[in-house]
């Protein structure tokens, strides 16, 4: 596939961070045990070709759109954490 056409396919939006608004690149949403999760990358603050990766709740808003929540169960967090570790190569590396 053409990189234009891959970018194209590349859905982005808005999030709000503790830095203001960046722009988030959706990697997939996911169901586990019946909750609904948004799995998004937003660049790295250091080195933009590095990708931090985040998840979030999708819930429906009043008019029926899709927004995003933060997992404040330990156990949501630990579930939608072991999903995303089991995406990632075994040589990816992790820093704080």
């Amino acid at each position: 596939m053409k990189k234009d056409m891959m970018e194209q396919c590349i859905q982005k939006f808005p999030v709000m961070t503790e830095d203001g608004e960046e722009m988030a690149e959706l990697l997939t949403v996911v169901q586990i045990d019946g909750i609904e999760y948004a799995v998004y990358a937003l660049p790295g603050k250091t080195d933009p070709r590095r990708r931090n990766i985040y998840a979030s709740y999708v819930l429906k808003d009043e008019n029926g759109y899709d927004t995003l929540a933060d997992i404040t169960d330990p156990a949501d967090k630990e579930r939608v954490t072991r999903f995303i570790l089991s995406c990632l190569p075994e040589e990816t590396v992790f820093t704080e």
